[in-house]
């Protein structure tokens, strides 16, 4: 079971547990947090950021917590908030990354 207190009240069930992973999900992958860009102008998807290391202390343990936090949303079946770039999925699966997914999500990338 997973209970959370906050301020007085309490919750319980699969909903508390559900709007937990999505809040922290889009917390960690907010651009302003710095272990994650935007991949295009349209703001829509984010991709790891290349200078995380200079904006995040300890940003590989981050980077090792948000592997975990997507493995217990699939274990618990949570779609989490926020929009990664589809081959970030393949890194974490370490299966091979192609042009394609590159271009997906980020066209001027694989342009140049």
């Amino acid at each position: 079971s997973f209970i959370v207190f906050l301020q007085g009240e309490a919750g319980e069930g699969p909903g508390i547990r559900r709007e937990f992973f999505s809040l922290l999900a889009k917390a960690i992958m907010s651009p302003g947090f710095g272990l994650f860009q935007q991949s295009s102008d349209d703001g829509v998807m984010v991709k790891i950021n290349p200078d995380s290391a200079s904006r995040v202390v300890n940003h590989l343990e981050y980077f090792e917590f948000f592997g975990k936090l997507i493995a217990w949303s699939f274990l618990f079946s949570n779609q989490l908030d926020g929009n990664p770039v589809p081959y970030l999925f393949k890194l974490i699966m370490d299966a091979p990354i192609t042009l394609d997914d590159i271009r997906q999500s980020n066209p001027d990338t694989h342009q140049g």
